[in-house]
This record gives C-alpha cells, sequence and structure tokens, in this order.
C-alpha cells in the first residue's frame, strides 16, 4: 500500500528581492512540491493575532518554521502534544532567546522535543549549548530551478558600465559595531575610490526596505549607481551580469548570498564578520579603503568559485527522522 504524500505547514519570511531566508523557504517550498509533498506556504511578515495558535490547529502534522523569533518556536513547540512533529531552520543565532523566553516551560519544551536544523556548525554548538538537544547541521544552500533573466533595467545599466559590482541588503540600518549593518554605505564608497582605476564601474544595489540610513543611501546615490528597492525580481537574477558580488556585513552566518554568487560562477568579496569560504576574498568590516582593495584585487585576479552543494535531500533526512519519532 503506497503512503500518502506527507503534509507539511512550512512558515517563514518572504520579503522581496528575495534574499537569505526567503530564497530558502521559497525554494524548499518548490522542490517539496515537485517531489509530491502536500506543501502550505505561510508568509510569517502577513500573520496577525495568535497565528501560532492556529498553526497547532493546522491540519498539517509536520510544522516547519524558518522565523527568528523565540517567542514563536516557543509556542510552536506545543503541537507537539497534538502529536505534530516540529522542525525549526535556525538560520543564524544572532540574538539570544531573552529571559522571559528562556524560563518559560514552553522554551523547555521547544529544546526537549523539537528538531532542529543548524545553518552552520557554529549555530549548531549554540543551539546545544542553550540545551537543544535533536540538532542538525545542514547549510541552507538549495540550488534554483532556474535563472530568471535580469530585469529590464538592470540588462540596460550593465550595457554601458564595466565592471558591474552586484551588493544586496534587507534594508540601509546601523549596526552594534560599525555605522552600517548590512555595509550598503561601505558599497557605495567603496565603489567611488575604485572608479578611480574603473572609470566606467557601476554598482548595482538590492534593497528590500530603505531602513533608517536610507536617507545617507540616497545622498551617495551617482548616475553610475543602479538602486534596486523593493524590486519584484530576486536580487541574485543580475549575477548573470555582474563580475563581483559584494557582502560587506557586519555580521554573518551562512550568507546564502554568496553560496549564489558561486553556483553563478561570479567572484565574492565579503568582510571578515565571520570566517568565509577560502575562494571569498577578505577585508577588515566597516573599511571601505580595504573593500576597494580586496574588490581590485579580485578583479585583476579572478578565480572562479567552486559549485556549492544542494542540501534538499539533507532536509529530507531529517522529516525522515522527524516522522519516526
Amino acid at each position: 500500500m503506497t503512503r500518502p504524500p506527507l503534509r507539511i505547514l512550512l512558515m517563514g519570511p518572504l520579503p522581496r528581492p528575495w534574499g537569505g531566508v526567503a530564497v530558502h523557504v521559497r525554494r524548499l517550498w518548490e522542490r517539496l512540491l515537485k517531489e509530491g509533498f502536500r506543501v502550505r506556504l505561510w508568509d510569517e511578515r502577513l500573520l496577525r493575532g495568535r497565528w501560532a495558535e492556529r498553526a497547532l490547529l493546522a491540519p498539517e502534522p509536520v510544522i516547519h518554521y524558518h522565523g527568528h523569533s523565540w517567542g514563536a518556536r516557543a509556542r510552536l513547540a506545543w503541537a507537539t502534544f497534538l502529536g505534530k512533529r516540529v522542525v525549526f531552520t535556525v538560520h543564524s543565532l544572532r540574538r539570544e532567546p531573552p529571559p522571559r523566553i528562556a524560563l518559560r516551560y514552553e522554551f523547555r519544551l521547544a529544546l526537549k522535543r523539537a528538531f532542529f536544523i543548524a545553518s552552520s556548525d557554529e549555530v549548531s554548538e549554540k543551539l546545544k549549548r542553550l540545551g537543544a538537544e535533536r540538532v542538525f547541521t545542514v547549510p541552507t544552500y538549495l540550488k534554483p530551478a532556474e535563472r530568471p533573466e535580469p530585469a529590464p533595467e538592470v540588462a540596460e545599466f550593465a550595457k554601458s558600465h564595466e565592471p558591474v559590482l552586484l551588493t544586496a541588503a534587507f534594508n540601509a540600518r546601523p549596526g552594534k559595531r560599525q555605522r552600517d549593518f548590512y555595509g550598503v554605505l561601505d558599497a557605495l564608497d567603496a565603489a567611488r575610490i575604485l572608479r578611480q582605476d574603473f572609470p566606467k564601474l557601476g554598482l548595482i544595489v538590492y534593497l528590500a526596505r530603505p531602513g533608517p540610513l536610507f536617507p545617507e543611501v540616497k545622498k551617495r546615490l551617482e548616475r553610475w549607481v543602479l538602486l534596486r528597492l523593493n524590486a519584484p525580481e530576486p536580487s541574485w537574477s543580475a549575477l548573470s551580469i555582474a563580475q563581483l558580488f559584494i557582502r560587506a556585513t557586519e555580521s554573518d552566518t551562512t550568507a546564502i548570498s554568496l553560496l549564489e554568487a558561486a553556483d553563478a560562477g561570479v567572484p565574492a568579496v565579503a568582510s571578515d564578520a565571520v570566517p568565509r569560504p577560502g575562494w571569498v576574498r577578505v577585508y577588515e568590516a566597516g573599511n571601505p579603503r580595504g573593500l576597494a582593495a580586496a574588490v581590485k584585487e579580485a578583479l585583476l585576479n579572478p578565480s572562479l568559485p567552486p559549485k556549492p552543494k544542494d542540501y534538499f535531500e539533507d532536509v529530507l533526512k531529517v522529516y525522515s527522522l522527524a516522522e519516526a519519532q
């Protein structure tokens, strides 16, 4: 007798342009549907009220949450008493659970009964130190089914600029140690420096939302900068016309965008906020001149990055383990 396809309630943020977590959630949804799973996708940003409680009553036996809220994780853990399997993919652990959450019974329940997919060994170790018992390290890269063409405005911009640099960020906001968490201002300043050696250089900046530092970003815009704010297309669609990708963040985890660049065969420069893959040229975070120097070196001596692994089957293994419990 053939088993019915597994039903999954998939939840996570889906901002535009699709970056980081949103890329992973959307691709996982598409791949699961293609493999015959019955999946519903909830955009966490659009949920209102007691949505976690509503998720407990959903018909799906598996709840897979990709958001960053420890409060939501704690509330969703109650579903284990209803016979459901709860899976949390933890893409980053920049925020430790606050005391008001960590002292609650639901929090301890989540650590004991949920299945945690950690995006890196570092995240896995942090989860284990918190007390999580079922932790699996699975990098969160899933290959795209196909690569969309760049938007017409982006393709037109690339025709008149050489080289073309690409950077992407959720918003322009201040961080803890540097002036700009995502390094958008640093990328703009570095590009200005680089135009002394590359007078036709162009920079494409994708922003999902403006953010508190957006007025400062606008002051730095030049004719050789293309700003794509809340664009309808994913930022990684522009990799097909970019010569280099910049990841200038103040802190970081796996950085799916770097894996996107590698999969497209595009060299990358990134801050030293965390250890980076060996093929990435690294510079000191918050140093635009250091960024400019690293980009110049990468442009003059390009090296093709290795193709990243696809981790879809590893996610399915965690589902199988959860089903077996």
